[in-house]
């Protein structure tokens, strides 16, 4: 190539190909023997070739990975998700080096790893969402042979610039979904770095005057409050889900509970919803420094009532259920490991838990980040090709007999209705806080009470299967309180929010029945208990305690709040008690 110069002479020039780099080479016709190098621009051309590299085989099975994890950020130990996501792309990279040597073809291997990635990554998702009923080995199995069929098809593709070409749109599809997931979690995590520390919150309060300790008695009687998480009130059972749970409903009012037939949850999530009932208020802002879940998780360990009963001198008793913090003015901090019953007491820099089971022992810790989180291992396998054998990996894995039993767990379930019982031959006049991960997700226990494999979106006679042996574990409880205790107890039993589960299917019906709940009461016989109408959970204690104690708490208005962002922003909130309210009895309730 020839090119005439400033000067007049003429300059002839030719690429070369140096590594990496191009370089253009001219060369003078006055001076043949000078050479000028300039480099040419090979970004555009460097970018290119990474578009045609097939990154989409790695990025589809991280995806599904970070979705899980934006969905339960807070809830899980990161650094799980961390060596769970190297696994992945080491096990990617293993798979599509093997599988290059023997196909001879790049382009096509990336297809065929990205179908069995995908396969293996949204088995789990697929089957909770298209056949939730069937059986696990059934559906990996059908999964297996589908995924078998459509790599054979690609196999005998021979159209090699077909996989070319669809490298491109690939990687920008990945690397799109791949961003929408982690932007999200980036931030939130950013977030939560810098507003995580509780410890000082944690630390115990400088209690100005105790007050003597009180035993049980007719004036001062056990106090518990247990809340069935996401049970729904009988109406909403019968109207929205087709069950009929009065066989319930009498057995507790023989027992002389009374049943509030159209109670309300003011909010349909747990943290508020337990918040505002411990301290008869409601919360719309977070006026601390602290993540908005930690501010409300310490609202309820030092919430309102346990201050009041505290000061009358009760002896607070905080049974964990791995989703809420200890508290630092309880007298006993109950939790349940592998090994048995766990005491966790506070102090000004660190949490102490002392593992009650045949060889005692006790752990130290300052990471009060780490407490309510769990195992990032079981949700993952749930979610994939292996969901069948997923308990069976973690039974091998290692377990310490001080290990914390997961939130979900059934082991964790019977083990703080045994504990209650216990509670109730205590001499002491005492406030029990019972929350109950029942009948909320996943199904774990069949109608005979025998533990299933865990089902996250159980259908309707797998949903009520288990409904009615816990139907039977609530009586067993109460009989239990009942025969142990001394004198005649208060029993609040009330859900903090409904349930989605058990065949509600249209978008309003999902709305609406997170706030029609199930509430029953039972006072000693000396005391009676007024329940109005309407009736929402934020006045069950200012009742409980004007009635019994003579406390002049004031009652608050009926108002029910949505949250769109669920626990991405609990304060996001939006008010629909004109949309859902139960102002007034049916007719049919009415006499």
């Amino acid at each position: 190539m020839a090119a005439k110069s400033g000067g007049g002479e003429f300059c002839f020039a030719r690429i070369v190909q140096s590594g990496c780099c191009k370089f253009q080479v001219q060369y003078s016709a006055s001076k043949p023997r000078r050479r000028i190098y300039q480099p040419m621009k090979t970004i555009p051309h460097l970018g290119s070739r990474l578009l045609r590299f097939p990154h989409y085989v790695w990025l589809v099975g991280v995806i599904p990975i970070l979705h899980l994890y934006a969905a339960n950020l807070g809830l899980v130990f990161d650094h799980e998700v961390a060596s769970i996501i190297a696994v992945v792309l080491a096990a990617t990279a293993c798979l599509f080096l093997v599988l290059n040597a023997f196909i001879g073809s790049a382009r096509k291997t990336a297809l065929i790893v990205g179908v069995v990635s995908l396969c293996f990554s949204l088995s789990g998702h697929a089957h909770a969402i298209l056949l939730p009923s069937e059986s696990p080995p059934v559906w990996t199995a059908t999964v297996i042979v589908a995924a078998a069929l459509l790599i054979a098809w690609i196999w005998r593709i021979e159209n090699a610039p077909l996989f070319e070409h669809i490298i491109t749109p690939l990687n920008l599809i990945a690397l799109a979904l791949l961003l929408m997931q982690a932007l999200p979690v980036v931030a939130d995590v950013a977030r939560e770095q810098s507003q995580r520390d509780v410890s000082q919150a944690l630390a115990p309060l400088n209690e100005d005057s105790a007050s003597p300790t009180l035993y049980d008695s007719a004036e001062f009687p056990d106090i518990y409050y247990i809340i069935p998480d996401g049970y729904p009130s009988d109406a909403w059972l019968l109207s929205a889900m087709n069950y009929d749970n009065s066989s319930f409903t009498r057995a507790l009012e023989d027992r002389g509970f009374m049943v509030a037939s159209h109670a309300q949850s003011n909010y349909g999530a747990t943290l508020l919803s337990v918040a505002s009932t411990l301290n008869m208020k409601y919360f719309d802002m977070n006026p601390s420094r602290l993540d908005d879940q930690d501010y409300l998780r310490l609202a309820v360990a030092n919430s309102e009532v346990a201050g009041f009963l505290k000061q009358l001198g009760y002896t607070y008793i905080n049974l964990l259920s791995g989703f809420f913090f200890p508290s630092p003015i309880a007298d006993i901090n109950r939790d349940f490991t592998v090994g048995g019953t766990s005491d966790i007491s506070l102090t000004n820099n660190a949490l102490r838990e002392e593992t009650l089971a045949q060889n005692d022992s006790y752990r130290e810790t300052t990471d009060f980040s780490e407490f309510n989180k769990r195992s990032f291992l079981p949700l993952y396998l749930d979610t994939t090709l292996l969901m069948f054998a997923k308990d069976t990996i973690i039974d091998l894995l290692p377990q310490k007999a001080d290990a914390r039993l997961d939130i979900y767990a059934p082991e964790r379930f019977l083990a703080t209705v045994d504990e209650v019982g216990q509670i109730a031959q205590m001499p002491e006049a005492t406030f029990t806080f019972v929350h109950l991960l029942k009948p909320h997700r996943p199904t774990v226990f069949n109608e005979r009470g025998d533990i299933i494999r865990p089902l996250m979106y159980p259908v309707h006679y797998e949903f009520f299967a288990e409904f009615s042996f816990l139907n039977a574990t609530f009586l067993d409880l109460i009989d239990t309180i009942l025969a142990q205790s001394r004198h005649e107890p208060i029993i609040i039993l009330q859900a903090d929010h409904g349930s989605l589960y058990g065949d509600v299917k249209s978008a309003k019906t999902r709305l609406h029945t997170y706030f029609d709940i199930y509430a029953a009461y039972l006072l000693p016989s000396s005391f009676a208990l007024k329940i109005p109408q309407p009736h929402t959970a934020i006045n069950s204690f200012a009742l409980v305690l004007n009635e019994v104690f003579g406390a002049n708490y004031e009652l608050q208005d009926h108002r029910l709040y949505t949250m769109p962002e669920r626990y991405h922003n609990l304060f996001n909130q939006v008010d629909v008690t004109e949309q859902f309210a139960n102002w007034r009895q049916p007719a049919a309730d009415a006499s």
